[in-house]
């Protein structure tokens, strides 16, 4: 995972990891919240949503000893995948180009593109010992 270590650390600090919006409306008012829908960035590409829910998946595998005790801490909200987008979210910029949505990419103006100052794509296949 050191390989992404940098590209997360943009999407952190950049405001483009994806929001939560609980399914508290699909709960009793008695009843609450657990689960969370997962909401997109609309500049940010499905195969990075994908590629950043295979690490959320590790992450929570390493929350679990060998002997399948949780570690100390608190664990993540439980996140649920969805298709809604966040259109008002603010892209970041000098990511590679596959990092962005091919349909919003092709909506900008050049100008507008010549400003994100893509970077090459990269390859974002995870590795298989991180699969397992």
């Amino acid at each position: 995972m050191e390989k992404f270590k940098k590209y997360v650390d943009a999407l952190v600090e950049g405001g483009g990891m994806s929001g939560d919006e609980s399914d508290r409306g699909l709960r009793s008012s008695s009843s609450p919240a657990k689960d969370y829908f997962i909401i997109r960035p609309v500049w940010r590409s499905q195969e990075v949503s994908r590629w950043l829910r295979v690490m959320d998946l590790v992450h929570l595998d390493r929350r679990f000893a060998a002997d399948g005790r949780l570690t100390r801490g608190k664990l993540a909200r439980c996140r649920l995948p969805s298709n809604k987008v966040d259109q008002l979210a603010t892209p970041i910029t000098m990511l590679p180009s596959n990092f962005y949505d091919a349909d919003w990419l092709s909506s900008l103006s050049a100008k507008e593109v010549r400003r994100l100052k893509l970077q090459p794509a990269v390859n974002l296949a995870h590795t298989e010992d991180m699969l397992k």
